[in-house]
């Protein structure tokens, strides 16, 4: 716990930090070291006076020598959170705690990734519920190893692509983080199982495994990973199926993560950027989409510009060799040209386009336009505007999928560039770092219960997770009657996983069918961890300073999002239904309509999902949107249906249900319309409600 808490956001503007004379407000200045010096850079500076690079455990600084053995404090953990966790705190009054146990957190962020292993474990495996798995993973090729994605068993390479160039990123700007806490050596070994699986996954020169698992048969099935016997296929994009935002994605990763080994092994740091350079020139000899064969089910791309942008910034990186750079801004021009709409303000799998802008503006400062695109995104979240929405308890919200991945993606891009900036504007890089602390301390309890499982207040003890809501060794039932559908707490803590978040009026279940906001995921956790990690560098600004900080921005700025009527909406964003009314709107015009006088912007269209919720989707509307409060009727498909299953199949409560996209089972061409799945029923209580032409959904009747 070092470094200092964890903290807030508000705007820069003079308005908000200054006074006319360009002192911080008599608020602020009461906050900076008794108050003695009130000009920015001294505030600023003063914030960081105290801080401290060792870990504190047990109220006491740990010396150099207990970190440099590193089993007393991984010890003194273990035991503490175990003791934490079986006393839950449920306080009438919650006060925020000061600071939380950043290297704590760290230690367990990382258990989580541990607990997602597949393939033989190795000797120090320290997740004593889990054992090998799925090492018949082959299909011709051997493919034992690397990490299951989420909740379930399957290994998807694109979300893997930004989720480990994430981490290296994080080792590679918050080091001192990292050895602060003694993480550092266990990090590296977990950034290596990836790396070594990913390596694995390119079988041939002009062969990359895309993905290991089949969709529809792996989320079949509710239970352990060590007694899988479903088949286990694989997916390979090949030359005749260009897919450069795979090869890109997974290119960038292997060239960062080259540079985090280079120092303590060169020839393995040799290996992975050779790796790099042959995937990035095969993802660039042939441009594509991996998404349009069929491939992906549940993470379909966008586009491919970000990836070869970001990869291609890397492989400057780890080279020096100026083509790359040039490469890296060819794209990004390419991208601002040619998509520069769809640069909606979420940092992740399907857009990298904010990382490249981050590590663009340290690589290229002759030319400003990098640091004023990931100002303006930082900004927004600063400030909650243009799609970010600022919820009542300060979560930086953009979507229900995954709210908290969003928030805190966005919190670690915050603190490297506040990093690569804090000499030269240090006020700037204040606010940012604000912010940032602001979406951890949300995550980890600040709010009265924490998002993270087995770390601070009220955590989740239900997450959707297979492997830790089953008991293990095999000595009790797991199945979706037993287990997903109980409502007893999981297993076994999962600790470390950060569960998908609240959605906007800060509302969150701790119930094992709710993935979409109670599921874990390898992205999930990355920009998280790399925020962790930050919290234990020198530098980071007070509690109090931040609050300061926060306090003064809330008093001038105004959430947004949906601002009120006559306002364009973001991409992605709810624009219409009955819940979350957003301020400056009367609740009576918040009906199952679009909000009245907004549109989407352009290239997106308000499509209704069920009465709650509309949403800002890509694409023209095809048919008028219902106005009233009634549902409407399944769309009848347009293309007969081909062929159906012999017999109905029981879907569950969330499940797809219907549609082109997404989870659509590999039934002969004509049965996934946008229409209902013939001879499928969705739970009782439930109906397949149409969300768009790609997507139907088993949800309560409205």
């Amino acid at each position: 716990m070092t470094g200092g808490p964890v903290h807030a956001a508000t705007s820069n503007t003079p308005s908000n930090l200054l006074g006319s004379s360009g002192h911080t407000t008599d608020m602020c200045a009461q906050h900076a070291d008794e108050g003695q010096s009130t000009s920015p850079a001294q505030v600023f500076n003063q914030a960081f006076s105290n801080s401290t690079a060792l870990p504190i455990l047990d109220g006491r600084a740990l010396t150099s020598a207990e970190l440099a053995n590193g089993s007393s404090p991984i010890v003194q953990r273990i035991l503490a959170r175990n003791a934490a966790a079986t006393k839950p705190i449920t306080p009438q009054r919650f006060a925020a705690p000061a600071n939380y146990d950043w290297a704590t957190l760290l230690d367990n962020a990382y258990f989580f990734y541990e607990a997602q292993k597949s393939g033989k474990l190795p000797a120090n495996n320290r997740v004593d519920w889990r054992g090998d798995s799925a090492l018949g993973d082959s299909d011709g090729y051997d493919l034992v190893g690397g990490h299951y994605d989420a909740g379930d068993h399957l290994k998807l390479m694109f979300p893997m692509g930004y989720t480990f160039t994430t981490l290296a990123y994080g080792l590679l700007e918050f080091e001192q983080g990292y050895q602060a806490a003694g993480v550092y050596d266990t990090a590296l070994a977990t950034l290596k199982w990836a790396t070594d699986f990913l390596v694995k996954c390119h079988v041939s020169p002009f062969q990359f495994v895309a993905q290991v698992g089949d969709t529809n048969l792996d989320h079949s099935y509710w239970g352990r990973p060590e007694d899988m016997t479903m088949a286990r296929p694989s997916y390979i994009i090949d030359a005749s199926k260009p897919s450069s935002d795979m090869l890109g994605g997974i290119a960038g990763a292997l060239a960062a993560s080259s540079m985090v080994f280079r120092t303590t092994n060169p020839s393995y740091a040799a290996l992975l950027l050779s790796e790099a350079r042959s995937l990035y020139s095969w993802g660039t000899s042939a441009e594509g989409k991996y998404s349009s064969y069929g491939i992906s089910q549940l993470y379909p791309s966008s586009t491919f510009l970000d990836d070869l942008t970001t990869a291609a910034a890397w492989l400057y990186v780890a080279t020096g060799e100026a083509p790359f750079l040039t490469q890296a801004r060819q794209y990004w021009a390419r991208s601002l040209a040619e998509e520069g709409s769809r640069y909606y303000k979420v940092s992740g799998w399907d857009n990298q386009f904010w990382t490249a802008a981050t590590l663009m503006s340290k690589l290229v400062t002759t030319d400003s336009q990098y640091a004023t695109y990931i100002e303006s995104f930082l900004q927004s979240y600063v400030d909650g505007t243009d799609g970010v929405i600022i919820t009542p308890k300060g979560l930086r919200y953009t979507g229900d999928y995954g709210s908290l991945r969003n928030a805190l993606g966005a919190a670690f891009l915050a603190q490297v560039y506040s990093k690569y900036i804090a000499a030269a504007q240090p006020l700037k890089a204040l606010t940012y770092q604000c912010m940032a602390q602001s979406q951890l301390r949300y995550a980890a309890g600040d709010t009265g219960h924490s998002y993270i499982v087995g770390f601070g207040v009220n955590p989740p003890s239900r997450e959707h997770h297979r492997s830790s809501s089953c008991p293990f060794p095999a000595n009790g039932p797991c199945s979706f009657d037993a287990t997903y559908y109980s409502p007893a707490p999981n297993a076994h803590v999962l600790y470390g996983g950060l569960v998908g978040g609240p959605l906007r009026d800060d509302s969150w279940t701790d119930d094992r069918t709710n993935y979409v906001q109670n599921e874990v995921a390898l992205d999930y956790n990355a920009g998280f961890t790399g925020t962790v990690a930050s919290m234990l560098q020198p530098g980071n600004p007070s509690w109090d300073t931040c609050s300061c900080v926060l306090s003064q921005g809330a008093a001038n700025s105004t959430p947004a999002g949906t601002s009120g009527p006559g306002s364009e909406l973001q991409p992605y964003v709810q624009c219409g239904g009955i819940s979350n009314c957003p301020s400056g709107f009367p609740a009576s015009s918040c009906t199952d309509a679009q909000y009245p006088n907004t549109q989407c912007s352009s290239g997106f269209f308000c499509q209704r999902g069920n009465e709650f919720y509309w949403q800002c989707i890509p694409g023209t509307a095809g048919t008028p949107q219902p106005t009233s409060a009634s549902t409407p009727s399944p769309t009848t498909p347009a293309t007969p249906i081909a062929t159906s299953p012999s017999s109905v199949k029981s879907l569950g409560q969330y499940a797809q249900c219907g549609g082109k996209g997404g989870d659509c089972p590999q039934y002969p061409a004509g049965y996934c319309v946008d229409g209902p799945y013939p001879a499928s029923t969705c739970p009782s209580g439930t109906s397949c409600i149409r969300q768009n032409e790609w997507y139907w959904q088993c949800l309560g009747s409205s």
